[in-house]
């Protein structure tokens, strides 16, 4: 089994620290645009000074609009692929490319020994 490097440690720690907190963000994202969602029917509501009845039905069309605007813009688990999955590959992709390319002008640079004949 290989050792890992302290650069392979540190890149395998951020990247954990960037998932969960993308992740957090994603999740924090998600229900404040559905709260959001959901105030503006249900202030829509309250303006009104509509009946018992009219107002539980108007309530019930708010709960229903929220539910249908969660499902329009995806679930939590497209949240957590777009905010924390998919920047998170690419970030190593680049890192991978990026290491590659330093090591291939590095050695560019080191000297050869010169062969005697």
């Amino acid at each position: 089994m290989k050792k890992l490097s302290g650069w392979m440690r540190i890149w395998i720690v951020l990247s954990f620290v960037f998932f969960i907190s993308s992740y957090l963000y994603g999740v924090r994202d998600y229900n404040q645009r559905n709260n959001e969602i959901f105030n503006l029917y249900r202030s829509s509501c309250e303006i009104s000074n509509k009946s018992v009845n009219q107002f539980k039905e108007c309530w019930d069309y708010a709960v229903d609009k929220t539910d249908e605007s969660k499902k329009s813009s995806g679930g939590l688990l497209e949240q957590t692929l777009v905010f924390s999955i998919l920047p998170l590959s690419f970030f190593w992709i680049f890192g991978f490319i990026s290491f590659r390319v330093f090591k291939w002008i590095r050695k560019g640079f080191v000297e050869q020994p010169q062969s005697t004949e």
